[in-house]
């Protein structure tokens, strides 16, 4: 068997719609949105956006910019932080998660590598709610935790 690895472009909106798709249908049994971070001024903020009309209603993906990020909390306590303790890099993560820039890269990397089926979903076009779930997941713990 032999390995390789491939570098592969994947669009911001290709990430955003994967990223909406988690939001809206795959993250509400554990997770819901309970604030954002917004970008820094002068930031590309076209993620999300159709003839300068909001699309989607999550802040023009501020997850998708240096600097930007969504912050969420435990949906079972309705927003608060998360009961449970999770490993995160050999780190405890609890309370709330933030979903920025960076984290959305790293859970890419991994999706890449842990699941790619999820990863062909996503850029090809075919992601939904789980593949959004997955994405999610692995940005903020760097595993799959829940479902």
């Amino acid at each position: 068997m032999v390995k390789v690895k491939v570098e592969v472009e994947v669009s911001r909106q290709s990430i955003a719609d994967c990223l909406c798709a988690g939001f809206e249908g795959g993250i509400g049994y554990w997770a819901k949105i309970v604030s954002y971070v917004t970008p820094p001024a002068g930031s590309d903020l076209h993620v999300g956006l159709y003839d300068d009309h909001e699309v989607y209603p999550y802040y023009h993906y501020p997850m998708c910019e240096a600097g930007g990020g969504v912050v969420l909390g435990d949906a079972e306590l309705d927003g608060d932080p998360f009961a449970l303790t999770v490993q995160n890099a050999g780190a405890d993560c609890t309370g709330l998660v933030t979903l920025d820039y960076a984290s959305v890269l790293r859970g890419l990397a991994l999706l890449a590598e842990e699941q790619p089926r999820h990863f062909t979903a996503l850029t090809s076009g075919d992601s939904d709610a789980e593949t959004g779930d997955v994405l999610i997941q692995l940005a903020v713990f760097g595993h799959v935790v829940f479902g």
